[in-house]
């Protein structure tokens, strides 16, 4: 992932000399607070919040083009549901909670 042309496109490149002094790449991204944001000279609370934005948003809508695994680390390992109508294994909890918001499937 190439950090400038991430920052450019939020219109924020007044920050990429600070990030790639400071090694701030792909595997780090995820993980900047809003101390770390300060500490790289983000003053602004607006970009502070633009920037957080767009990393969050970057965990939820990473690509999974083949051969950009810099972007593998972004991505949340979320379970897939199943497609035979049946709860998620994972979600046993939820089983017969139809009061909870979970609701079975009418053909099961």
């Amino acid at each position: 992932m190439d950090i400038g042309a991430w920052l450019r496109g939020l219109g924020l490149e007044r920050y990429e000399a600070a990030f790639r002094e400071n090694r701030i790449e792909a595997d780090v991204l995820a993980s900047l607070t809003v101390e770390d944001l300060k500490d790289l000279g983000v003053t602004l609370v607006g970009d502070r919040r633009r920037l957080l934005g767009a990393i969050a948003k970057l965990g939820v809508e990473a690509s999974t083009a083949p051969g950009d695994p810099g972007d593998a680390a972004l991505r949340p390992s979320l379970p897939t549901a199943p497609t035979d109508g049946s709860p998620h294994p994972s979600l046993p909890h939820l089983r017969g909670r139809e009061g909870w918001g979970w609701k079975p499937n009418a053909g099961s």
